[in-house]
This record gives C-alpha cells, structure tokens and sequence, in this order.
C-alpha cells in the first residue's frame, strides 16, 4: 500500500471507528437504562480509547456524540400536535337579488325601493320595483327621476304589504344607531335587514361620480367576519349579489354619509303564512372575494 493509500484508509478509519462506537453506546444504554435520577455517565474511559488507538479528538467526538445521543433519547418527550380548532360557518341568509336598473324612469335613485323588494322576495312575497316606488311617491311627493328615497317612505311601502318593520327608530322618535351584533341577531332570526350607507365608500363604487346615499341589504358574515349584502346598484347579478367586504369598510360607509344618519337599519318581519325560499346548501350561492 503506498504512503497516500495509508493515509487515506487512516483517515477513514478515525471518522467511521466513532460513529461505530456511538453506536454501539446507544444500544447499550437502550438496553439497560439508567435508574438514578442522576445523569449517567457516558463518557469513554481513558484505557478503552487508548487500546483503540484513537486520537485525542476522536476520543472527544465520540464522546460527545454519545452524550447528545443519550440526553436526547432520556430528556425529550413525544410531539404531541396541538389540536387545531375548528372555524365558525358561514352565516348568512339567501335572498333573491334584483337590479334597481330596471328601465323605469326613477331607475337611477331606486335603490332603496330594490332593495326592500329584495327583502319582501326572501319570505316569498314579490313586488315589483316599480310598484314599490310609487308607494314611496305617494309620501315623498313629486320627485325627479333620479331622486332617491327616505327611510319613513321605505317603511310605509313595507307596511303598506303586510311586513312589520323593526329598528328603524328609538322610543324617542329618533333613528336608532344599530351595532353589528344586533344585525346578526336579526338575520339569525330570518329578518333582512336594508341598511343607509355612501356608495362611494362600499366596493365597486370609489371610482363613482355620485357621492351621495346608497341602500344595500345585509344578508350576513363570512366565516372570517366579512360582511355579505346585496347591492343593487349593478346591472348583473354576477356583480352585484352575495358580495363581501370587511367590517371596517361597512362601518366606514355606514357612518358617514352625506345626510348625517348613522348606523341606520330597518329589518323586515313577515307575521303572515310563511312562502319562503327553499335555504338548502345545494342552492345557496357562495360569496366570492372581489365580487
């Protein structure tokens, strides 16, 4: 063997005799654990390495190697995964979508008739757009075309059909602030609720030239607490129903609009022989994010 071929087989022989040892060791120990609590002590001996002719920083890393090894296998418990919790559903309810462009001479300011008509559709009950706002004009008064319409012509079109309408005042008189929470309520019992915001601030709208009020009816929360509503102001219904936006941007719309009303709701109850919508999973629609 030539002197390079020697060196060759010596070095391979410092590298493998260790990890035999480890080894070994770790059998060793597997098989007769310790019984102090004290760590035992797993170092080699001087005279073992020295009659196995290692060199000094052999001795060393097989001794370190089987004293990582052992506190390893004595000091670490079993990974146990950490039960992941399962997330809320979906809540929201399924209600019939309309455009308020509907070709009538007051389709631009008919949101608000839209929208309670959308309303009045869940429970099964249809009413056209059009007949609705003629109820609305028969309180406002003579309007132009594209002039909106207020929440005490709204209620009076509901009463008008037979629909109880809930939250739209406070026992002063006033119009009511409604939080979040009471809207869920109101949902999880089987009232739409329409809400008064600013168009420009709701999604799809910021590039709008109108500034001012918009209706839009709230159907519910995503799993992840983004609100899904209908809104009318879309010519199709790919567009404008079973859309999502974040709390924040709800109550950023809900707040400031041009009128100063805050917060303010009215929730439809139809106390009459019920024709609802079949509200089974195979034909609820899915919000999707951009929408």
């Amino acid at each position: 063997m030539s002197l390079r071929g020697g060196r060759k087989f010596g070095s391979l022989m410092v590298l493998l005799i260790p990890a035999v040892l480890v080894f070994l060791l770790v059998r060793l120990t597997v098989a007769n654990p310790p019984t102090s609590d004290s760590a035992p002590d797993l170092s080699l001996s001087g005279d073992a390495t020295s009659a196995m002719n290692l060199s000094e920083p052999a001795r060393a890393s097989a001794s370190a190697g089987v004293m990582m090894t052992a506190a390893m296998s004595t000091t670490l418990a079993p990974l146990v995964p950490a039960a992941t919790p399962t997330p809320p559903p979906n809540n929201y309810i399924w209600v019939p979508w309309r455009s308020q462009f509907d070709g009538t001479t007051y389709a631009a300011g008919n949101c608000g008739p839209a929208s309670l008509g959308m309303a009045m559709a869940y429970f099964g009950e249809w009413w056209s757009t059009s007949g609705i706002r003629k109820s609305t004009n028969e309180i406002m008064g003579a309007v132009s075309y594209d002039e909106g319409t207020d929440w005490p012509s709204l209620k009076y079109a509901a009463e008008k059909r037979g629909f109880k309408v809930v939250g739209l005042y406070e026992s002063s008189g006033g119009y009511r602030e409604w939080t979040m929470d009471e809207l869920v309520r109101e949902m999880e019992q089987g009232h739409p609720a329409l809400l008064l915001v600013r168009q420009r601030s709701l999604p799809g709208h910021t590039g709008s030239s109108y500034d001012g009020e918009h209706y839009i009816v709230f159907l519910g929360l995503m799993a992840d607490g983004r609100v899904v509503y209908h809104d009318s102001a879309f010519n199709d219904e790919i567009e404008g129903s079973y859309k999502i936006m974040s709390q924040e941007t709800l109550m950023k719309a809900w707040v400031d609009t041009s009128v100063g009303l805050r917060y303010t709701a009215m929730s439809l109850v139809w106390e009459h022989e019920g024709r609802k919508w079949d509200e089974s999973p195979v034909t609820q629609p899915t919000p999707q994010a951009g929408r």
